[in-house]
This record gives C-alpha cells, structure tokens and sequence, in this order.
C-alpha cells in the first residue's frame, strides 16, 4: 500500500537523522489559519523564520509597529496586530495566539531563538514568548509554561471550553529531544517537504514548501483532529501519523490532561471525544471522564437508585447495632 511504502521511506530515514530542524512550513495549518486575518504587509511564513530572513521582512514593513524589534518582534508584532483586528472573533484569537508560540528557525540544532524585548500591545500575548528547540536543555521547562500560559489565554480570555483549548494548544506542539544530537549545522531532518516527515535539505530542496496532503484519512494522535484523504496538512501532522511518538512528530510537555487540569475545568469540550497527547477524555452528555491519575468522575443518579442505597446503608447501620 502507499501509506505503508511511505512509512517504511520515512522510518529509514529516521534511524539515520540526527536532528528535526522546525523549518518554516513545519506547522502549515497554523500558519496558512493566521494567513487570512494577517493585517500587516509581511507574509506571516516569515515570523517563524530565522533571525536573517525575519529581519530583512520586517525592516521592508511600511508599518513601525512591525519594523519596531527586528526579527526577533516580527512573530509578536504580526499576532498583536491580527488581535487588534479580532474583536471578538473566537477563531482569529485562537490563530493569532498559535501564531505567536511556534517555535523559530535557528541556525543549529539546540540553538535558542532570540526573544522579543518589547512588550505587546495586547494583554492576551503578555505571557506568551516562542517555543524553544527542546534538544536545548532550558527549554523543557520553558515550552511547558508556555503550553500552560497559551492554555490559559484561551480558556479565560478567548471562552474556548478547556477541551477546545487543550486541542489548540497540543496542535502548536514542537518536535521532541533527538537521540542523537550532532548536527549543528540546522540542515538535518527538516520538517518542510511535501511527502514525508522528514525529509533531507540537502536532497530534496526542490520539493520544500509545496503542499502536504494527508495520504489517507486519519485522527492525529496528538491533537485528536481529524483529516480526510488529500486534506491539505503540514509535515508535523504529517509525521505525528507516519511516526506516532517518537521525535519527528509533536512532542507536547503536557499531556491533554494535565492541560484540561490546569484550568480547573473537567473539560467540557465543543470538540468532544478528541485524543490528545497520550490521554483520552470522554464526553457522554456532559459527564466527563478524565484520565488523570486513573480518577473517573461520578455521575448522577437517579431517585430509585439513591433509595436502594440509602435502604442499604440502613440495613447496615441496623445488623452493626445487633453486634
């Protein structure tokens, strides 16, 4: 079968790369979704990319607000002004706040995107800065507050539900630690070709950038979403389902779970049944069950079934008495 050739494909290429590089059309759906709200006159592809091409986009802007900081404001500035533009469109909130945490080109595996010294505009990206490369060891903490921060924009600000919330939050998820952490040269496995997850920047420069397209139908098992063959994708939703779980696919520090659980919420969701980040969480008519430490939630019960266990709970109270 097709898939099962590109599987194998994929698969031997993993077991010689040294490293995913997030190349700039890693994360398509998020990008091309912030396209259509994007105020500004920069391409938003141009914000995840390196410090060089992102500075020479930003200093072409007419607009200061997207020249002030150089490239390492263009992410921020084009998400402040897309949320300027928002009012309350829940859909252009959610994208632009995507947007914003992305992890950036840089020129090396393990290598830190310069951060933002500028502050936003609007108080939603106040706690949110960029994904960093993981193979970092600063960053498993840094992109699990950040998932934690996104998800709370979204819950409190935005009014998604926490499950619509942990599903936005799972999908800008970036790529896991490296088994073997040796390229420094940002040219290894990157994640930008148009039929497989990682394909080499060396051998195959002409395909980066086309369109990916789901080969057949599928539910990604990170973010629960779901797709229909020839759907277009992008090469991280690509590899989370040639490759589930391992480096080349999403690789959140929090599971859907633990997200829902940040927020307080029991994870109502308006995308019910969605399966993120290794948990499930059911929803039957509004009785969640969460998997978080193996606790279900109780339900309700009706009058007939309290009164056969308060009947219970007499006869014991009366056989202790005859002890």
């Amino acid at each position: 079968m097709k898939s099962t050739a590109i599987f194998v494909a994929v698969a031997a290429l993993a077991a010689t790369a040294q490293a995913v590089v997030p190349q700039e059309h890693s994360h398509d759906i998020t990008i091309n979704a912030f396209r259509k709200f994007n105020k500004a006159d920069v391409d938003p592809i141009f914000g995840p990319l390196g410090a060089q091409v992102a500075g020479e986009n930003a200093a072409k802007s007419k607009d200061a607000n997207i020249r002030n900081g150089g490239e390492s404001c263009l992410q921020q500035n084009l998400a402040d002004l897309a949320i300027a533009g928002c009012g309350n469109d829940k859909t252009c909130l959610k994208v632009s706040l995507q947007y914003r945490v992305l992890e950036r080109n840089t020129g090396g595996v393990g290598v830190l995107s310069k951060d933002c010294a500028t502050a936003p505009k609007s108080a939603l990206l106040s706690t949110l800065k960029q994904y960093q490369d993981i193979n970092n060891a600063a960053s498993a903490t840094r992109n699990s507050g950040i998932e934690l921060a996104l998800m709370k924009v979204l819950v409190e600000s935005v009014g998604l539900s926490a499950d619509e919330a942990a599903t936005a939050v799972l999908e800008t998820a970036t790529f896991g630690k490296q088994k073997g952490n040796g390229n420094t040269n940002g040219r290894g496995a990157s994640c930008d070709g148009p039929t497989s997850a990682n394909r080499d920047f060396e051998t195959d420069k002409a395909n980066f950038g086309k369109a990916v397209t789901a080969p057949q139908a599928f539910t990604d098992p990170v973010t629960g979403l779901s797709f229909k063959a020839g759907d277009a994708i992008d090469c991280i939703t690509l590899a989370d389902f040639q490759l589930p779980g391992t480096e080349f696919g999403r690789n959140p520090q929090n599971s859907r779970a633990q997200l829902v659980a940040s927020v307080g919420n029991g994870g109502n969701a308006g995308n019910g049944g969605n399966n993120g980040g290794n948990d499930n969480n059911n929803n039957n008519n509004g009785n969640n069950n969460n998997n978080n430490g193996g606790n279900n939630g109780a339900k309700g019960l009706d009058a007939a079934t309290v009164q056969k266990l308060v009947d219970l709970l007499n006869q014991a109270v009366t056989a202790l008495k005859g002890v």
